[in-house]
């Protein structure tokens, strides 16, 4: 990786050039030994971060430098499983390990297992649009989904013959998955990015009153969309309810300007069944029904 002007390289040991690699320096102060393998970079708000795998003394680990490599210091717990991918997009970070996806959205000071996440190989791709909507593909199981800063996630394969996803990027308006060529013939998916991000502004006309809309379709499976109406700038939550009243999904929680909005809902992670959908929005609050049928 290339990071203020310094070529950092990973073989036994973490490797420096400051001349676009005519001369080389290793810098691993603070790893845990000189037969530290670096397995993957990644780099935000100015602090470079290193996937360690060390064998010897049976440590994988993420390392963080602040001062350009001449210190590292250790950001996570021993991992279960060697980090072989690492991607940073403003203040969270995600890494791939062997059988699954760890992620920090703290530049790194604390990390959480996605359980939710399933995977076979030491396979990933990564992408995201800010750090509210992210995307994982898998070797097996697809392309997952998050919303809502990581907390949950959904599969979203609806239209893929090949579940064996290898790389992943967001370009222009489109989400791009490339798939392995072992099962099936290799083949290149693209998917419009506004169909993944669970809410989009459909109108900036000011609405002359709040308003929720009955989903559509309904029935559905196992993808619906809620549109709603915002007549003041202010902090929006629309959530989702099964029978019983308990919260099972945030589509927005966050500040909102005045206009139209359409939201997008997967029902595929969830059994059949009635569930409610309610906004609120200020003093306005409004719960409707909705069914969802596989």
């Amino acid at each position: 990786t290339i990071f203020n002007n310094y070529i950092f390289a990973g073989a036994i040991s973490v490797s420096r050039s400051s001349d676009w690699g005519n001369t080389w320096e290793t810098v691993n102060n603070g790893l845990p030994s000189s037969y530290s393998h670096p397995l993957s970079f990644t780099q935000t708000n100015n602090i470079l971060f290193v996937g360690i795998e060390d064998a010897l003394n049976s440590i994988q680990q993420i390392y963080k430098s602040t001062d350009f490599g001449n210190n590292w210091i250790s950001t996570s717990p021993n991992l279960a499983g060697y980090p072989y991918y690492l991607y940073a997009d403003s203040n969270f970070i995600l890494c791939g390990a062997n059988y699954g996806v760890y992620i920090s959205t703290n530049f790194g000071t604390d990390w959480r297992f996605i359980s939710d996440v399933q995977n076979y190989l030491e396979q990933f791709g990564f992408a995201s649009s800010t750090a509210k909507n992210i995307f994982v593909s898998t070797w097996g199981n697809g392309i997952y989904v998050s919303n809502d800063y990581g907390q949950t996630w959904t599969q979203r394969n609806e239209g893929l013959a090949n579940l064996y996803g290898t790389t992943l990027h967001k370009f222009g308006s489109y989400l791009f998955l490339g798939t392995d060529p072992v099962y099936i013939p290799m083949e290149m998916y693209r998917r419009p990015y506004n169909e993944l991000v669970g809410i989009r502004q459909i109108s900036t006309n000011i609405p002359d009153k709040y308003k929720l809309f009955q989903n559509y379709p309904n029935p559905f499976n196992p993808n619906t969309k809620i549109d709603f109406a915002i007549q003041k700038n202010g902090f929006v939550s629309l959530k989702i309810f099964d029978i019983l009243g308990r919260e099972i999904y945030k589509l927005v929680n966050e500040y909102k300007r005045a206009g139209f909005y359409t939201a997008s809902f997967n029902g595929s992670q969830f059994a059949s069944g009635v569930y409610y959908y309610r906004i609120q929005a200020g003093k306005f609050s409004q719960v409707k029904r909705m069914m969802l049928i596989k």
